[in-house]
């Protein structure tokens, strides 16, 4: 699905060509004041492009997810965007904005080859936007390639003795990236499921694009009992959480359909408990209090 006036949008996005050209950088916290301005003003352009379609953003909606995706890529967190926009193409995998913010997410993070795919994916849904991704593509993959080279030995200083074990390195002052939470808080969960529905399509810049209606339907609550238990109804359940990823994995009762992978806790933009679970073909979040 093309944006909008197509070119006219494609156009301005163009005009934020990334400016890798030294090392590769692991978190975008840690590039220079030029290159993060313009990886704002690349978000900035695919955010009004977006919002130009006048996407659903209604609760539970694809749009929904991307909304508050852009907020954590607009707040330099890409880590945390890239939980909505995954969510976003698990959901609509043909969203071709969706899979465009995925991309710049990964690129943020420095997970190189994975904007290359998702980016490959925005070039197959429409193969016009290959002028918008090629720049992100190539800078990606020279700071792969760039971070995948041997690194030479440092020559030695004046006055230093060769083979001398180096000096300590002073203490790096570069904010670590904000790590998952460390359990899932104990209580209650809300959970709705978001139903797609086909109710046609349109037209749009010589492509045919599926229309969809969106609602929620409840689905009961999910009770965390501990930090190994789960209740749903009157049955109690195993499951485990990962803090180093963020993922659930169910070990018994109703949850066990969900396949690997497809299941996280996390916070939302408004610091609320989540729990994300992918299961029988419909996305389903669990909400609980203030986390």
């Amino acid at each position: 699905m093309p944006f909008p006036a197509g070119r006219l949008l494609i156009a301005a996005l163009l005009t934020c060509t990334p400016p890798l050209q030294g090392a590769a950088y692991a978190q975008l916290a840690q590039l220079s004041t030029r290159d993060t301005d313009a990886f704002r003003a690349a978000v900035a352009s695919a955010v009004q492009a977006w919002r130009a379609t006048n996407p659903d953003t209604s609760f539970l909606s694809v749009g929904n997810d991307i909304q508050y995706g852009i907020g954590w890529l607009e707040s330099l967190k890409p880590t945390e965007a890239s939980w909505r926009f995954e969510s976003a193409v698990k959901a609509a995998p043909g969203n071709v904005h969706a899979w465009y913010f995925l991309g710049l997410s990964y690129y943020g993070m420095g997970r190189w080859a994975d904007a290359r795919r998702a980016f490959a994916e925005v070039n197959s849904l429409a193969p016009e936007w290959a002028s918008v991704t090629g720049p992100w593509v190539g800078a990606a993959q020279r700071a792969e390639t760039q971070a995948a080279a041997p690194k030479p030995a440092p020559a030695p200083k004046p006055g230093s003795t060769p083979g001398a074990a180096p000096a300590p390195k002073p203490t790096s002052t570069t904010p670590a990236a904000k790590p998952f939470p460390k359990s899932i808080p104990a209580g209650p969960y809300t959970c709705r499921a978001q139903i797609r529905t086909l109710v046609g399509s349109s037209n749009s810049g010589g492509f045919n694009v599926p229309q969809y209606a969106y609602r929620s339907e409840a689905r009961g609550n999910l009770t965390i009992v501990d930090a190994a238990r789960y209740r749903i109804g009157t049955g109690t359940y195993a499951y485990a959480y990962d803090p180093r990823t963020g993922k659930i994995t169910w070990k018994s009762g109703p949850y066990t359909a969900a396949k690997p992978g497809d299941s996280e806790y996390g916070l939302d933009q408004n610091g609320n408990r989540v729990i994300s679970v992918w299961i029988g073909g419909e996305q389903r979040f669990c909400v609980g209090g203030k986390g």
